[in-house]
């Protein structure tokens, strides 16, 4: 149950924030450790909470999304973000910077 508190807190947080009572099925398969410091749980959090607006119709943003996260986790909004970014304050302040080397390089 340790390993679902991230995705609970996630989903509760989720329906406060959206003033709704929808219910989700959870199935984890975890690849990531939640405690090895790799952000397994966090990333759970993150994937819960856009999951949870995917299937109730996207009423939030992604932006929205990201800060509501930072209430849960410091380090949760990061997993919105898409490439290269500076987190600063405790981890909830998310920048994109430009990638030094370009990704699709070979």
């Amino acid at each position: 149950m340790i390993f679902f508190i991230h995705i609970i807190k996630a989903l509760n947080l989720y329906r406060k924030k959206t003033d709704t009572d929808n219910l989700f099925w959870i199935h984890l398969d975890k690849k990531v450790p939640t405690g090895a410091g790799l952000g397994g749980g966090s990333s759970d959090a993150a994937t819960a909470l856009w999951v949870a607006n995917q299937f109730s119709g996207c009423p939030a943003t992604e932006k929205e999304l990201q800060e509501w996260s930072s209430e849960i986790g410091s380090n949760i909004p990061f997993f919105f973000s898409h490439g290269t970014t500076c987190c600063t304050g405790r981890g909830e302040i998310v920048q994109d910077i430009p990638s030094l080397v370009p990704l699709d390089r070979k």
